[in-house]
């Protein structure tokens, strides 16, 4: 982990470019709760309202072994914050969409159903819900 100044990090440990970057301003508190190659995951608090929530910023690769990965990472941040009672956002590039309709070659796109139904399963797992554009 490197911090780059103060409110901004980048994971450079997990990919030489760094992948995801997270910042915020001063008035709000960002704790670093776990971080992989593919997902930082973090406890945000805006002491100004009192609100918080546990946000986790997303860039998967477009394997579909790594998706899998982030899938199971997912169940496992679930798993171990739920104690905490706090909202949980996701953002981020999944490279993957919950269903061919969502792709641009939608009518090409009908070859990665294994990749959708692994996303859909892991939405429901997590107790999540999907917020189209």
């Amino acid at each position: 982990m490197l911090l780059c100044q103060e409110g901004t990090m980048a994971k450079y440990e997990y990919h030489h470019l760094g992948r995801t970057w997270v910042c915020w301003t001063d008035n709000v508190v960002v704790t670093w709760l776990q971080m992989s190659a593919h997902v930082v995951t973090c406890a945000i608090q805006i002491p100004s309202t009192g609100e918080q929530f546990i946000c986790s910023a997303v860039y998967t690769f477009n394997t579909v072994a790594e998706g899998t990965q982030v899938w199971e990472e997912f169940q496992g941040t679930r798993a171990a914050y739920s104690n905490l009672s706090l909202p949980w956002i996701i953002i981020g590039d999944f490279n993957k969409t919950l269903g061919s309709s969502e792709h641009s070659r939608a009518q090409d796109y009908r070859f990665d159903q294994m990749c959708m139904r692994h996303f859909q399963e892991a939405i429901t797992d997590c107790l999540v819900t999907d917020f189209p554009y």
